[in-house]
């Protein structure tokens, strides 16, 4: 079997420090005023143009592809959560491109200033 083959997973590349960052931050959805209960949301949707490929089944992304997001807006919310919808759905619903902010939040990791202007500024 070739190495390419889908049935070979590429060992996902952790960082519990990222991940425990992202969840200090506020929540990306605009106009969410949650200040507790933020998780680093995986994005689980290709996008190829920056080399992030397709999560499988019972596969998650690596952690340079997480952003914040309250619990509801991650998981609770039956009809408006990221996990409950098309996810790409959930993401133009509220206006917001989240793949270069899960970079722009691992490129700047630990420096909190610079993240809640790269969450503000993803709000306008």
């Amino acid at each position: 079997m070739s190495d390419f083959s889908p049935m070979f997973r590429r060992p996902r590349r952790k960082s519990e420090a990222h991940r425990a960052f992202v969840a200090k931050l506020p929540c990306l959805v605009p106009g969410c005023r949650s200040r507790s209960g933020i998780q680093a949301a995986h994005l689980r949707t290709a996008a190829l143009h920056l080399g992030k490929r397709q999560s499988g089944m019972a596969e998650t992304a690596d952690d340079c592809w997480v952003v914040p997001l309250c619990v509801d807006h991650h998981l609770n919310d039956p009809k408006r959560a990221q996990h409950s919808m098309n996810e790409m759905e959930f993401w133009r619903g509220h206006g917001i491109d989240p793949f270069p902010i899960a970079l722009a939040l691992f490129a700047h990791s630990g420096n909190e200033e610079v993240c809640r202007d790269i969450i503000r500024r993803a709000a306008l």
